[in-house]
């Protein structure tokens, strides 16, 4: 190959004299601090990796370490059915703990009510007792029990929450709340 001053560029080197080529491992840092110190942007591993039609290793990496995510009770959903003088309509969310909030509304032309209040599931069960009430001294207890898809309500002492003509107790099946 010719040099710019007209010489061969290979009668440079004296002969008998080996050129050590660097590691590419020591030149790789070496240019990404210049390259920092520059002020040019570094690609990202994501940028700089050719488009895969899989997760990447970290991905697979993060999928081992996910923690398992708690198990939902078979409690929660919403539920429609018939209760004492009228029909209702419950929703059951899930709650931190394994616990869950009940929300039931009832009604019928006579009366009308509703219950919100927070439990934990023990087997087929959730259990409510309200505080009792200041002025009547009543106290409000909830029993709801799973039988397959559908919930039975039995409550005691609920009746300032709903009024005389109608009542929590009731079966329950999935449907709209």
């Amino acid at each position: 190959m010719d040099h710019p001053n007209g010489s061969d560029a290979r009668e440079l080197q004296p002969r008998g004299v080996a050129t050590t080529r660097k590691p590419l491992a020591l030149i790789l840092p070496i240019a990404a601090g210049v390259l920092l110190l520059s002020g040019a942007p570094l690609l990202r591993e994501s940028a700089a990796a050719p488009a895969a039609s899989g997760p990447t290793q970290t991905q697979k990496a993060r999928q081992h370490v996910a923690l398992p995510q708690a198990a939902v009770s078979p409690f929660v959903g919403e539920y429609a059915g018939k209760v004492e003088g009228g029909s209702g309509s419950m929703r059951i969310q899930p709650r931190a703990g394994g616990r869950v909030h009940v929300d039931i509304i009832i009604g019928s032309p006579d009366c009308s009510g509703s219950l919100a209040f927070e439990g934990t599931p023990e087997n087929d069960v959730v259990r409510y007792r309200g505080p009792s009430d200041q002025i009547t001294g009543h106290q409000c207890n909830m029993t709801l029990t799973r039988r397959g898809n559908r919930i039975t309500t039995a409550e005691d002492g609920c009746l300032d929450d709903h009024g005389q003509s109608c009542s929590f107790s009731g079966t329950f099946k999935p449907g709209r709340f």
